[in-house]
């Protein structure tokens, strides 16, 4: 389940961190379930949790009398420690309360929103990228802002790391990686036009505890697409092996426009096999935010409906672990799968 302190995460087990908002200093952890919720809840109507058409199907279901029901309203505004229903304490009654419970408890445990944060995944290089593979598959169409999103989350996570390689026919020109550049310097930050690489590259040369970001390969010329892809491809088999000293391994950024129309090329491949975490834009790409989540995915459509149903207009990107938690993660929250 999804905590937002870190102290009140440790009380439930070994936290994981999942997301952070830096705007807000707010740092998401996915802990261990357990009979409460890990969250801070200030006072409110717990009801408020649940949607209307939810608490309509409940009531249909149980067929409380109005007075019974409006009882167990007021008695969750008012936030009492228990109901006092009289002689309407009946079966149907406790039934109705009993699973209005479980379904505030399971909303609480599982989702999480702060509208005023700004979540970005988070990387824990020492403990991830050593290890398990953390490396990101970025899908959108052009203007969705694909390399804005990689550049913050490169600039928040990944500043200990020795180097930072951006391959993009538009490195040297592009404000987000510019203005990357410029925050963790020209030494850690470097910057190379695609159409410029007439080479093979070798994984060695990038180094140990290295980023890679390889962006917009369908718009660069064949022979340098296909030295790029090659590095590309090996980095995301292989890199996280390549650790340094403290235990950092290599994590790599595939960007692309169109996931099924370079399906056929070896980088969308490996990108497809060895990414456990892919960025999404379901307001400006839906046709293909979906696509991706049902053909690269996997998942069923209950599964796509109810992350939709998740979203609010503020979540301008969805970002799905395919790891350990599994769960997405928005601007605005986080929701576990």
């Amino acid at each position: 389940m999804i905590a937002n302190n870190f102290q009140r995460a440790k009380e439930y087990g070994k936290p994981i961190v999942i997301a952070k908002s830096f705007d807000t200093n707010e740092t998401l952890y996915w802990v261990p379930d357990s009979t409460l919720p890990a969250v801070n809840l200030g006072g409110c109507d717990p009801l408020n949790y649940l949607e209307r058409t939810t608490l309509w199907e409940i009531k249909k279901k149980y067929r409380v009398p109005k007075k019974v029901w409006d009882k167990i309203v007021q008695c969750y505004k008012q936030n009492l420690d228990k109901f006092n229903l009289g002689k309407e304490a009946t079966l149907e009654s406790r039934l109705l309360i009993s699973e209005i419970e479980k379904k505030i408890l399971d909303k609480l445990k599982r989702e999480y929103r702060s509208p005023s944060a700004s979540f970005f995944p988070a990387y824990d290089p020492l403990s991830d990228t050593g290890r398990e593979s953390r490396n990101t598959a970025v899908i959108g169409c052009s203007g969705a802002g694909k390399t804005t999103i990689v550049c913050k989350i490169i600039a928040q996570n990944f500043h200990e790391y020795n180097r930072i390689w951006v391959f993009s026919p538009t490195a040297s020109s592009d404000p987000a990686y510019q203005a990357l550049q410029e925050e963790l310097g020209k030494t850690k930050v470097r910057l190379i036009n695609s159409n410029d690489i007439d080479a093979p590259i070798s994984l060695s040369a990038l180094g140990k505890a290295a980023v890679l970001v390889v962006d917009d390969l369908c718009s660069t010329k064949p022979n340098a697409a296909r030295w790029i892809a090659q590095v590309q491809s090996q980095a995301l088999y292989e890199g996280r092996h390549l650790t340094n000293n403290k235990g950092h391994g290599m994590c790599t950024f595939s960007i692309y426009h169109d996931f099924f129309k370079q399906g056929k090329t070896s980088s969308v491949r490996s990108a497809s096999i060895e990414s456990s975490r892919i960025i999404l834009f379901p307001h400006i790409c839906k046709r293909l935010t979906t696509k991706v989540m049902k053909q690269r995915l996997l998942m069923t459509g209950k599964q796509i409906k109810q992350i939709y149903k998740f979203l609010v207009p503020e979540d301008r990107y969805i970002c799905m672990y395919q790891h350990h938690p599994n769960c997405v993660v928005t601007p605005t929250g986080v929701k576990l799968l």
